[in-house]
């Protein structure tokens, strides 16, 4: 268990690669399971299931109108969240996010550099009002309870302000513009 342990965690760091392939071989070998891979990362996987969960699927959708967790709901990394905001741009996001000390990115590491919507995203059939506004957050072994509330209160004021600027959005309601919505709904 050592030796396979060693394996996975040699060059562990955030989106790397060849650390998702060693990841992703010892899951299709079968000699360990997810759960069992977290614990070797040091992670215990209710934390971070409770970081996602307070992150996304309750936590960032009850503080902002118009905002998605891709994939919400399927198997997925379980370290990390990508969250689309209709009508701004991730770029914008990314800015102000790291202005307040909070990493994230707006692709793949494959991708990173590129301009074009993920095409993950678009196969995932994420409305064009929002795959522009994707961002990713992803969670390790040294997040904290505090990190995942200074992200709870950073991230609403991001994308207030970038709204602010979107001519899609009536700031007044704090709601898309009623000729905007029928974009959302890819009409």
């Amino acid at each position: 268990m050592s030796q396979l342990t060693d394996e996975v965690l040699r060059g562990l760091r955030a989106a790397a690669e060849p650390t998702r392939l060693r990841m992703l071989a010892v899951l299709a070998r079968g000699e360990f399971s997810v759960t069992d891979l977290t614990r070797i990362l040091g992670q215990s996987q209710p934390r971070v299931s409770r970081h996602l969960k307070l992150l996304g699927e309750s936590g960032l959708l009850e503080r902002i109108p118009c905002v998605e967790v891709n994939g919400q709901g399927a198997a997925r990394n379980p370290n990390t969240c990508n969250i689309s905001a209709h009508f701004i741009e991730g770029e914008g996001m990314l800015y102000q996010l790291n202005a307040q000390g909070i990493c994230a990115s707006s692709g793949s590491a494959c991708t990173s550099g590129s301009l074009e919507p993920s095409h993950v995203l678009r196969a995932m059939g994420v409305p064009f009002t929002a795959v522009h506004g994707s961002v990713r957050l992803s969670l390790g072994r040294y997040n904290t309870d505090e990190d995942v509330d200074r992200a709870l209160e950073v991230f609403p004021q991001v994308v207030a302000n970038l709204r602010r600027l979107s001519p899609y959005w009536d700031t007044t309601h704090n709601r898309p513009r009623p000729e905007s919505e029928a974009m959302m709904r890819g009409a």
